[in-house]
């Protein structure tokens, strides 16, 4: 058994579809690896937050200014013939995490996920990918209330490829508002061309329910695609088109992505 620990102190400014989050906290992190295919993380750790609207109205943000506590527990199994580039094998991680949004209208939440992906050769030039994310979040109080922030989103060039990142689901004025459940499946089947050049295909589905209770009537978006890959030491360099089936008018025809890493 290998154990690590580290520690950070953090002060991170960034901006989302709708709104801004200065955030500054303290955390730290301990590792347990446990032969060469499993591993445990427990992360604990406290920030203050403070959202800002960028066009989605304040009443959607849910909490604003709140000190954000939490606790996750991490279990990883892997067994891919490599983490950046793999051929064969599968991986998954379930993350469990308690936690609360201290301010005017305090909320606790426990929030859990799973996610992974299998791959298997199909011959010399062909090789196939399975994987998909759950996740869902159980608040003590009223979903609304939850800080924008902390809630799921979907949609994007690592879950439903038809749609930009987040934008899966219900949206105020344009813009993403999350929920507390979601699921994305995805099955892929890519072509060695030349070198570490691929094509892929591809095809997505998934969904997001505000409420937690909600997720298995909720709409599911489907999504077909074509790309590109170039496979380079740091992961492969992806360039790939969604194509949305399930379009309602309010959706998008497609996607264009760009990104580095799998989708799963």
């Amino acid at each position: 058994m290998r154990v690590s620990a580290t520690a950070r102190i953090y002060a991170l400014i960034y901006g989302r579809e709708g709104y801004s989050t200065f955030e500054t906290g303290i955390d730290g992190r301990l590792t347990w690896n446990v032969g060469d295919h499993y591993s445990l993380n427990l992360l604990a750790g406290a920030s203050l937050v403070n959202l800002s609207s960028q066009g989605l109205p304040s009443a959607e943000l849910g909490e604003t200014v709140y000190t954000h506590p939490k606790i996750r527990f991490t279990q990883s199994i892997d067994y891919r013939d490599s983490p950046v580039l793999p051929t064969r094998g599968w991986h998954a991680e379930f993350p469990l995490e308690i936690g609360a949004a201290i301010g005017n209208l305090s909320t606790s939440y426990l929030q859990a996920g799973l996610t992974g992906g299998w791959y298997h050769k199909l011959g010399k030039n062909y090789q196939l990918g399975i994987g998909g994310e759950w996740g869902v979040i159980i608040p003590s109080g009223d979903a609304k209330d939850m800080p924008i922030d902390l809630r799921l989103f979907n949609g994007g060039a690592r879950s439903v490829r038809s749609f930009p990142e987040r934008e899966l689901g219900p949206q105020t004025h344009g813009y993403p508002t999350g929920g507390d459940a979601m699921w994305n499946a995805n099955v892929e089947v890519a072509r060695n061309l030349t070198g570490s050049v691929a094509a892929v295909a591809f095809v997505d589905a998934g969904a997001l329910a505000g409420n937690y209770d909600e997720l298995t009537s909720a709409d599911i978006e489907v999504a077909v695609g074509l790309g590109l890959r170039l496979n380079l030491p740091i992961g492969p360099v992806r360039l790939e088109y969604g194509y949305n089936l399930t379009r309602d008018l309010s959706e998008p025809v497609g996607t264009l992505h760009f990104a580095i890493g799998f989708a799963y």
